[in-house]
């Protein structure tokens, strides 16, 4: 039996706030070639926060710890020194991310 997972629960139980929120978005851009910890800090969109390297990957820590508290799953693998996201992630993400396009192409709002 497959239980559907939503991004906003996923969201809910993993980010914390608006900074594991914009981790979330640079790892998820990077696709899957991944990306080193120090390429997330240094993304336009986090530098505002200051963060350095070891803080990204402590906080990918937490953020996989919180969702496997909860769901029994993480939200990022670790690849060599470089994070993705999971298979798992993807398919939560890839799916609404579909729909979203599908809807857009459909002119639905």
């Amino acid at each position: 039996m497959r239980v559907e997972v939503f991004p906003p629960l996923l969201q809910r139980f993993a980010c914390a706030d608006a900074v594991d929120f914009a981790i979330r978005d640079r790892v998820f851009q990077a696709g899957a070639p991944c990306i080193l910890p120090k390429g997330v800090a240094s993304d336009a969109t986090l530098r505002q926060y200051g963060l350095k390297h070891y803080q990204v990957s402590r906080r990918i820590v937490h953020m996989n710890r919180r969702l496997s508290k909860e769901m029994c799953k993480c939200l990022f693998e670790k690849v060599s020194l470089k994070w993705s996201l999971s298979s798992f992630a993807f398919e939560v993400w890839g799916e609404a991310e579909g729909n979203r396009l599908h809807l857009a192409k459909n002119g639905v709002n």
